[in-house]
């Protein structure tokens, strides 16, 4: 995520904006706990939280990858054959 957040001068856009890649890491430290936990001692307000909220960041996340589709999309169009 942190690397899909760094925009390269002269090479590529960021995938994903700073904020986005934030939201994202909460759901990364969720499967953390989860995976190494076993689902005991997680706290099911936090777990429903993030539930609600999937669906918003989902789009979010959709709508960083299109705008970074038609970068790489212009990109391809732009090159020598």
């Amino acid at each position: 995520l942190k690397r899909m957040a760094i925009s390269l001068p002269q090479i590529r856009p960021e995938v994903i904006g700073e904020k986005l890649a934030r939201e994202l890491e909460e759901y990364l430290r969720f499967r953390h706990l989860f995976r190494n936990i076993y689902g005991f001692g997680l706290r099911w307000e936090r777990i429903a939280t993030l539930a609600k909220a999937l669906p918003k960041i989902l789009k979010k996340f959709e709508a960083a990858l299109q705008k970074f589709f038609q970068f790489l999309d212009k990109l391809s169009k732009n090159m020598p054959k």
